[in-house]
């Protein structure tokens, strides 16, 4: 599991350069492409959908906790 959480902190940075737009556009872009999908390639775009959802909940979470 360490692996996974320093992994998560090598793709939020990656994702933090971007705007708002581009992280729900990549989640959209996602979700799309996953729908349909069996086997391997369903599992992979599952795990990094789930990846980006939980990189969106952050966002969210951290602009609600400084808005108050």
């Amino acid at each position: 599991m360490g692996g996974d959480s320093e992994e998560m902190k090598f793709q939020e940075g990656e994702i933090n350069c971007f705007d708002d737009y581009a992280l729900e556009s990549a989640i959209g872009s996602t979700a799309e492409a996953a729908h349909g999908k069996q086997g391997l390639t369903e599992m992979i775009l599952q795990s990094h959908l789930k990846m980006l959802c939980a990189l969106q909940y952050k966002r969210l979470s951290s602009a609600c906790d400084e808005s108050h």
